[in-house]
């Protein structure tokens, strides 16, 4: 994600333990199923210095899993610590 976007929103977030994450998300904010805009939800997970880890996109045609629009990642260990996962437009 680079200063081109608009805004960014996301979550700072913390683990205990090593996970690994399969999957980048972003809530349905509106609750209608629907991935508004007018391309692809770009989405990222950063360390707690600012080094990105992982992006992605979420296509226009995403449809939602409880919620939230999922995109499969690579399977990325985090180990404790803290984390930002971000969405931006």
């Amino acid at each position: 994600m680079t200063p081109e976007h608009d805004f960014v929103v996301g979550y700072r977030f913390s683990v205990a333990a090593l996970v690994t994450v399969t999957d980048l998300g972003l809530f349905d904010q509106n609750g209608d199923g629907v991935l508004n805009g007018v391309e692809p939800a770009k989405l990222g997970l950063w360390d707690a210095e600012g080094k990105m880890l992982v992006s992605a996109e979420a296509p226009l045609k995403t449809k939602p899993d409880n919620g939230t629009f999922y995109v499969a990642i690579k399977p990325l260990e985090l180990p404790a610590g803290t984390y930002v996962i971000a969405y931006a437009s």
